[in-house]
Formats: C-alpha cells, sequence, structure tokens
C-alpha cells in the first residue's frame, strides 16, 4: 500500500485497499472473540473523551469501505466532551459502525447524531436497507445470533459484535438498544451517564 516494493497501478492500488479493508475487518472480529472473554474482568476507567475525535478515528478505518459501496454518511452532534470509558465506548461504536457500513446496501445512507438529555449522552448509529424483524429486536444483542438481514462484503460476522457494545455499555451505567428512526430502517441507540 505504501508501494516499498515498487509503484503499483490504480487497479492494483484500489486491490490492496481491499485486502487492507478485509484484514482490518477480520482483525476486528478476532478482537471481538477475546473481548467477549475478557470485558468482564476489565475494570472500568473513565475519562473525558473528545467525541468528534473519536468518530473521525473509527470511520477512518471505514473509509474505503464506505467509498466502495458509495455510502452516503451524515454525522451531526451537539456534544464535544464527555466522561466514560473510552476503551469500552471505542468498542461499542466501533461494533455499530461495522454494522451500519455492511448491512447498508450499496448506494445507501448511514448517519451518526448524537446529544445529551437527562444527563445522558444519546448516540444514534442509524442506516438504510433492510430493517430488522421485531422478533429479533432483543435477540441481536444474544451472543452468536444473527438476524435475517443480508449482510454485504466478502466476510461474514461473528454475531457477537452487538452483544459485545452492550456490555461495555451496560458496565460503566449505560445501554444499547434497537430504537425507532424517522427515515431510515434500522437505529441502534447508545447512552451513556455522565460519569
Amino acid at each position: 500500500s505504501e508501494q516499498v516494493a515498487g509503484h503499483l497501478s490504480r487497479q492494483q492500488q484500489e486491490i490492496v485497499e481491499i485486502v487492507r479493508g478485509n484484514g482490518i475487518e477480520l482483525q476486528r472480529l478476532i478482537e471481538n472473540l477475546v473481548d467477549i472473554n475478557r470485558m468482564p474482568q476489565r475494570e472500568t476507567q473513565f475519562e473525558e473523551i473528545q467525541l468528534r475525535e473519536l468518530w473521525n478515528g473509527l470511520l477512518d478505518h471505514y473509509r474505503i469501505s464506505m467509498d466502495n459501496k458509495s455510502l452516503e454518511l451524515k454525522t451531526e452532534g451537539t456534544v464535544d466532551k464527555w466522561r466514560a470509558d473510552r476503551y469500552k465506548l471505542r468498542i461499542a461504536l466501533d461494533n455499530l459502525l461495522s454494522n451500519a457500513v455492511n448491512y447498508t446496501p450499496e448506494g445507501g445512507v448511514i448517519e451518526v447524531v448524537w446529544h445529551e438529555k437527562d444527563a445522558n449522552l444519546v448516540m444514534d448509529v442509524a442506516n438504510s436497507g433492510e430493517a430488522i424483524p421485531a422478533k429479533d429486536a432483543e435477540r441481536v444483542f444474544e451472543p452468536f445470533f444473527q438476524s435475517v438481514a443480508q449482510r454485504t462484503g466478502p466476510i461474514k460476522g461473528s454475531g457477537i459484535g452487538l452483544s459485545v457494545a452492550r456490555e461495555c455499555m451496560e458496565s460503566q451505567g449505560g445501554k444499547l438498544y434497537l430504537a425507532t428512526h424517522d427515515k431510515l430502517a434500522v437505529c441502534f441507540r447508545l447512552t451513556c451517564p455522565k460519569n
């Protein structure tokens, strides 16, 4: 990718970027498997987090996938800083963003919105595409459960990302659940108290 071994044509560079993106996704799945065992023992550590900086760091990992699928991303945040466990908040958001990218069809929309309500940070990660059936609304948080919704991309999900994400939020007094969105088919809402 850095062309250390020599010049790459545009087509070769695109292929290398796809391989790189798939490698990152596999790494994330491996980390989820490790996290599901390690999370209960991990002590919660609160610190002040710059939310836009956190989001931008996460988005960098998904830009290639989003560009390849021509996804439209809308972000809007009215809170700059929040005190929470950075590691756990990042894992939760990473899993939500990964799901949004993988389940949004080509040319679709992902929307990320956050604000403060009742001394809680409320973050919505919503996407167009196939809605999660009502009968699966709670089951999607069970380890290894996978809804009937169609995931795109070469790597099949493990079915543990949402359970890890929920555990990350509950361990710091927050919540993660499926919410309704006025325009988009799927919306996961994360709440995090002011710690």
